[in-house]
């Protein structure tokens, strides 16, 4: 396989698994109720704090990693989001959950902005750029059916716990094709200090973006 063809695959994987990791709770919350003796009512609270994270984390990080480097930002939210799986896999109680839920969301949120970030600043070519943006519309559809109907099937059978193990060993794996196929887009990059005023100004640019805000609207309605 190409060095671009891995490149690609890994950018894949890690926009699949924003989506998976994203979905795969709210499916599973009335077993987990059950199971654990916790109010469904605490457990959707949970769901809010990490689809909140995850919107957090996708706006803030995106900016920061065009100091701190693309690569490195996603290596470092991956790190995150495997930590809040592995607290998820191992609570049983509503404090436990919440955390490790905000964990994956302040880790994952990141993944799919800085995917398209890397891409935009790695590949030249048009028409692959569109194939690739093709694929991630794909995936954003995909990601939440898949992630239903596994972690339903996987919480009935063998516990809600291995849900977030599965998704774990999913994580690594992504983490691995990472570190070994992606790259610093600007090789002569050097991580430098965070500029405040440098990121308020994106905001405010896209702020004055019509097309921008009727798209932020529109996927915040979605998610409600």
């Amino acid at each position: 396989m190409s060095k671009e063809k891995r490149f690609i695959y890994s950018i894949y994987a890690i926009f699949l698994m924003a989506y998976l990791t994203l979905t795969s709770t709210t499916p599973i919350l009335l077993t987990i109720s059950v199971s654990s003796h916790i109010p469904l009512t605490h457990l959707q609270l949970g769901v809010s704090i990490l689809f909140l994270l995850f919107s957090c984390s996708s706006v803030l990080l995106g900016p920061v990693s065009d100091f701190l480097g693309r690569r490195n930002v996603l290596l470092a939210t991956q790190c995150t989001g495997i930590i809040g799986l592995i607290v998820c896999a191992f609570s049983d109680s509503f404090v436990s959950i919440s955390i490790g839920l905000a964990i994956i969301g302040l880790g994952t949120g990141a993944y799919s902005v800085v995917a398209r970030s890397i891409v935009n600043h790695t590949i030249n070519d048009h028409h692959t750029l569109f194939k690739i943006y093709s694929t991630f519309s794909l995936l954003i559809m995909l990601g939440p059916i898949v992630s239903t109907k596994l972690s339903i099937a996987i919480a009935n059978s063998l516990g809600w716990h291995v849900v977030y193990i599965a998704l774990f060993i999913l994580e690594i794996f992504v983490l691995l094709a990472t570190y070994l196929n992606i790259h610093e887009p600007d090789k002569a990059f050097k991580p430098s200090r965070i500029s405040v005023s440098g990121i308020a100004q994106q905001f405010i640019y896209c702020a004055k973006q019509p097309v921008f805000v009727k798209n932020a609207i529109l996927v915040g309605l979605f998610y409600l």
